[in-house]
Parts: structure tokens; sequence; C-alpha cells
């Protein structure tokens, strides 16, 4: 990774995922929500309430975001797609205060984002866009390179240097 630090090139890494995603967030779930209302005319206090929880999830998205990929690699306790999977509650809780038919969603989804009646989550970072998708890989990789450098450090302590 060249003469900066691998812990400086995954913060970078990271820092332009919670960028991208904090530009692309609102856009993406605006759109899916707009598609959940299928045309309905709401009126001007449905689509207050709409728009504030779109703002709130994505504050609390980008501030669970950053929280999770500040913390060091081997102490992250989930990933980025849950946080963004699980951040479509206070959507999903308006659409189904008006009223809004929730989506049919097969077992495998439904276990997997139980409270997502609108199949609003996304299943990869390339349904945010491809500035999401782009800095997601490129966190994975650097998530994965920090793993491997950091297991191959510790198997070469404990039975020292390889071949």
């Amino acid at each position: 990774m060249g003469d900066r630090t691998d812990q400086s090139v995954f913060d970078e890494k990271a820092e332009a995922l919670v960028v991208a995603v904090d530009a692309g967030y609102k856009p993406w779930l605006s759109h899916l929500v707009n598609e959940q209302l299928g045309g309905r005319v709401i009126d001007d206090l449905a689509n207050e309430r709409l728009s504030q929880a779109i703002e709130i999830s994505h504050l609390e998205v980008v501030t669970r975001l950053r929280e999770l990929l500040q913390t060091d690699v081997d102490d992250q306790w989930t990933n980025p797609l849950s946080i963004l999977r699980s951040s479509i509650t206070n959507p999903t809780g308006v659409l189904l205060g008006l009223g809004i038919p929730p989506v049919s969603r097969d077992p495998h989804t439904i276990s997997i984002v139980p409270d997502d009646h609108y199949d609003l989550g996304p299943a990869a970072f390339a349904d945010l866009g491809p500035e999401v998708h782009s800095a997601g890989l490129a966190w994975g990789a650097a998530k994965a390179y920090m793993h491997l450098q950091r297991r191959k450090a510790l198997k070469e302590t404990t039975q020292g240097p390889t071949c």
C-alpha cells in the first residue's frame, strides 16, 4: 500500500465510504420512498413527516457508520451494509402509518431485515450508486488487507517468520 501506513490507507478508505454514503443516502432513500407511494398524493403533513424521517435516518446512518469505521478493524461489531439495512425504520414507520401496503418479500430477505416491510434496505453498496459501490469495494479490500496483515504478523510472532 505504498509509503503510507496500512492504517492510514484504511482510515482514508473508511472516510471515503462515509463521504460517499453521506452524499448518496438521501437521494437513494427518497427515491425508494417515492416509489412506495406509487403516485399517491399525500398531504403536506405526511410529506413533512416523510422528509423528517429520511433526514433522521440519514443523520443516524452517517453517525453510526462513522462510529463503526473509526473503530479498530478487530473490534468492529457489525458492517456498513448492516447499518444501511437497519437505517430504514423511520421512513418505514411513516409509510406504515400512512396505510401504504407492505411489499411481498422472500423469506431470506425477511430473515435478514424483518422490519423492512417495503424492501427499502440495500442488498449491496451499488444500490446507493456507483460512488458508494466503489468506496465500499475499496474499504472492503482495505479491511481484508488489514486482517491478513495482522494475522500474518500474529503468526510470525507466535511461530516465527515464514520463508
